[in-house]
């Protein structure tokens, strides 16, 4: 059987998984989209929670980083939710793509509006195929409205830009 393209979908902890499927070469050519929903998470360089004082770990976002950049070259297509959900022992979802939009030399433009499940769209910056959006909320409910917008996301997914 031969698939002509693969997207991989994760929430929450889920994005870890596609994390590590992505480190094996041959994966990382097969797949060609990917969504990560409120989930690409690392931890502290020093055990210490942000966002002010910390250093995140950037280690765990190598692959997110480098997924990004092809994905901004129109070769692959990547889209990143995050919340303002502060876990405290390990680094947020916002926190994690603050430091991939630096490393991207991208910055996110404020917006104010619904998104899918009423969630309030915060931000959103898109380069090539690479979208990040920021949503209000820092509640578990707020993090399962994410999941429950996938059919939405699958929708921009498919989607040129």
């Amino acid at each position: 059987m031969h698939f002509s393209q693969i997207a991989l979908g994760g929430w929450s902890a889920g994005c870890g998984a596609i994390r590590q499927i992505l480190l094996d070469p041959a994966s990382y050519e097969r797949v060609n989209r990917v969504l990560c929903i409120d989930g690409v998470h690392t931890g502290y360089t020093h055990d210490t929670p942000g966002p002010l004082e910390s250093d995140i770990d950037a280690s765990n976002l190598q692959m997110w980083l480098r997924f990004g950049r092809d994905a901004q070259a129109g070769k692959k297509r990547l889209i990143i939710t995050h919340s303002e959900i502060f876990p405290g022992t390990f680094a947020s979802t916002t926190e994690t793509a603050d430091w991939l939009l630096g490393e991207w030399q991208l910055a996110p433009h404020p917006v104010a509006r619904f998104g899918p499940m009423g969630t309030q769209m915060l931000s959103r910056v898109s380069a090539g195929g690479l979208t990040v959006i920021g949503f209000a909320g820092n509640s578990a409910p707020d993090h399962v409205d994410q999941l429950h917008s996938l059919p939405e996301y699958l929708h921009w997914l498919q989607q040129n830009k």
